[in-house]
């Protein structure tokens, strides 16, 4: 779950323009219907197979491809103004998705400092 370079300001851009047309064209194949319920669940347990697929063509990719994963803003959905951050990986069935950046950050620092505790527990 490594992003191993977000983007500067200048280098950030429209997946519409930058991702290969096939990479888009073959999320958008398999449109799923998720329920305005579903997609609204950005608990532990969302579903990452319960996505929009129509919503990357026009999100803004804010990272680089690292450990087959790559983060976009999604300007479709906003939560007090801020933009729904996709998270899409290669192992997983879809997107985990993030009602905001911040929470993004806060849920991969947990995320990272869990799996450092557990490492530093397996040495002992």
């Amino acid at each position: 779950m490594f992003i191993y370079k977000l983007y500067s300001v200048a280098e950030i851009d429209w997946a519409g323009n930058v991702e290969e047309e096939r990479w888009l064209a073959g999320i958008e194949s398999d449109p799923i219907e998720v329920s305005d319920h579903d997609y609204s669940d950005y608990s532990e347990n969302q579903r990452p197979e319960r996505f929009r697929p129509e919503y990357f063509r026009n999100s803004l990719k804010i990272s680089g491809w690292g450990d087959a994963c790559c983060l976009f803003l999604n300007p479709n959905i906003q939560h007090k103004g801020e933009w729904e951050v996709l998270f899409y990986a290669t192992w997983l069935p879809g997107t985990n998705r993030y009602r905001s950046f911040k929470d993004y950050l806060i849920e991969t620092h947990e995320h990272n400092l869990n799996a450092i505790k557990a490492e530093d527990k397996n040495r002992s």
